[in-house]
């Protein structure tokens, strides 16, 4: 079975900014399960092994000098084959 994964990106402009993404309003750290990286520009989520349980309201909180701004995703994962 392939490995199931999901990809949340958000970009931003500004030098200096801080972020954090969370679900349903947890906070998401790095694991085996999620794994976070930020290039100076894109903000990017790598969620593995997809399950039911992963499912929800994915955000990327994000702040620099200039203000502050944020991009949300809903992932509904379906493990029911229908």
């Amino acid at each position: 079975m392939p490995d199931k994964s999901y990809q949340l990106c958000a970009i931003f402009t500004s030098r200096k900014k801080t972020f954090h993404i969370s679900r349903d309003g947890a906070l998401v750290r790095n694991s085996s399960e999620y794994s976070q990286s930020f290039n100076g520009s894109i903000a990017k989520l790598q969620v593995n092994n997809l399950s039911e349980e992963k499912s929800g309201l994915y955000k990327c909180h994000a702040k620099c000098e200039y203000g502050e701004g944020q991009s949300s995703a809903m992932v509904k994962v379906d493990q029911s084959g229908n």
